[in-house]
């Protein structure tokens, strides 16, 4: 992705796109209605490998929330943290637009509160492309229909 200082693109701002807490059907959190990643401090984590963007974010969520994260296992693949919350091993945090939990039946808590992890999603083009009707059009669009996304999956959870 090109630097945010870089004169020859234009970032468009989309969504922030949140990150839920994903535990065990049976585990203790399972039936609240949010969690805060304090709320976390006891349990084993299972993030990304170090370096990659879900590993930063669960580190910096739970540095800001006044504590280091037990990291059981590291999945880079959700499919395969989705599985290991889902065998017992850990917690994980998915996107809010991800549908992990499909495969594998796991409970999905919104994370509230201070510190909560989110991906800022934008759109990148080249500078003055989105004076062109078709870009603007589908920089348009776009927001339209994330932002229903968002409320459709946000609705989602609440019931």
């Amino acid at each position: 992705m090109p630097a945010g200082g870089d004169d020859r693109f234009s970032h468009h701002f989309l969504i922030d796109d949140p990150l839920d807490l994903l535990v065990p059907l049976d585990h203790p959190l399972a039936d609240r209605a949010s969690v805060t990643i304090a709320d976390t401090v006891d349990e084993t984590w299972i993030p990304g490998r170090p370096g990659t963007v879900y590993h930063q974010l669960v580190m910096a969520s739970c540095a800001a929330a006044g504590f280091a994260p037990r990291i059981g296992h590291f999945a880079d693949d959700l499919n395969t943290g989705t599985a290991l919350v889902h065998g017992g091993f850990g917690v994980c945090v998915a996107s809010r637009m991800s549908r992990s939990q499909d495969l594998h039946p796991v409970r999905r808590i919104p994370i509230s509160g201070d510190h909560f992890p989110s991906r800022h999603i934008t759109v990148v083009t080249r500078t003055g492309a989105d004076a062109r009707e078709t870009v603007a059009f589908t920089l348009k669009t776009l927001s339209v229909e994330t932002e229903r996304l968002m409320s459709r999956l946000g609705a989602e959870l609440r019931d």
